[in-house]
């Protein structure tokens, strides 16, 4: 009779094993589960902000375009208006050159005179 109290044991002692194995299959499966329900909804919060985002800069945009319409009628979008570049030697003249500039032209211009003063032996 021992011996089929060992047996009974040992069946209970296995049928317990793979209960719980299977409760702990099915609870990973529902942590997986899980995990996939949040990132779906994670996703589909993200698109909403970045829809909503997209609408409210359109409808800056559409708001600051009625306020201040561009004015179409002087050229078209590919040809500029004024010139970019100034194209006369006037208006070149009339922006002096900035001041680090100006300070590299004297430098060069100061070291040039002392070479010519120092004589042909300086220059080598």
């Amino acid at each position: 009779m021992t011996g089929h109290l060992k047996v009974s044991q040992i069946d209970e002692a296995v049928k317990f094993r793979n209960q719980k194995d299977n409760l702990k299959q099915v609870e990973a499966q529902e942590e997986q589960r899980l995990i996939r329900d949040q990132k779906d909804y994670l996703e589909l919060e993200i698109r909403k902000f970045r829809r909503k985002k997209l609408l409210v800069f359109h409808n800056l945009e559409q708001e600051l375009l009625r306020e201040n319409p561009p004015d179409l009628s002087l050229s078209s979008p590919h040809t500029p208006s004024a010139p970019l570049i100034p194209q006369s030697s006037e208006k070149v003249a009339a922006h002096p050159p900035d001041k680090e500039g100006d300070r590299e032209n004297k430098e060069r211009r100061y070291k040039g005179q002392q070479l010519e003063h120092a004589g042909p032996t300086a220059r080598l």
